[in-house]
């Protein structure tokens, strides 16, 4: 995803995978393959998400 673009991601959900529009939370670019946290969702298949960071 772009700045400021709508992109897809793939959510686990209902023990199978689902495709949603997305956008970065931040405005911000997220590389494909890169693992996310959806934070919040706006029906019928919008989700705002962020990447997932690890802490160590």
């Amino acid at each position: 995803m772009g700045p400021d673009r709508t992109g897809e991601v793939m959510v686990a959900i209902r023990g199978g995978v689902e495709a949603f529009l997305a956008r970065d939370v931040d405005g911000g670019t997220i590389e494909p393959y890169t693992p996310i946290v959806v934070i919040d969702y706006q029906p019928p298949r919008f989700v705002l998400v962020t990447p997932l960071t690890q802490e160590s």
